[in-house]
């Protein structure tokens, strides 16, 4: 797999609150591209899928996309089973970058 983007974004999620997102676009085979997000809500939620959420999750567009997780985890202790775990693991050092 070939990671093709990175992006990360701080939203105001609640009052003096924030929510951190981070979006990772993966190249796999047969060209497929996979999106994996990573949100700072409650304990961490993670989800892969064939397209993105994240304009939606930072509040750039209302409308919600049509999205079918192939992947989702409440936590990152059930995100580390993941095939996907080196990449949230990238995914999370980003977010210390952005706080």
């Amino acid at each position: 797999m070939i990671v093709l983007s990175v992006r990360g974004r701080i939203t105001p999620a609640c009052l003096a609150s924030e929510e951190y997102n981070v979006e990772m676009e993966l190249l796999a085979e047969n060209d497929r591209h996979i999106f994996l997000h990573l949100s700072t809500v409650d304990d961490g939620y993670y989800t892969v899928a064939e397209s993105s959420i994240f304009d939606y999750m930072t509040g750039n567009t209302d409308l919600v996309p049509q999205v079918q997780f192939l992947e989702e985890y409440n936590s990152w202790a059930k995100a580390q089973k993941s095939v996907y775990k080196p990449y949230f693991a990238a995914m999370r050092r980003t977010l210390n970058m952005l706080g």
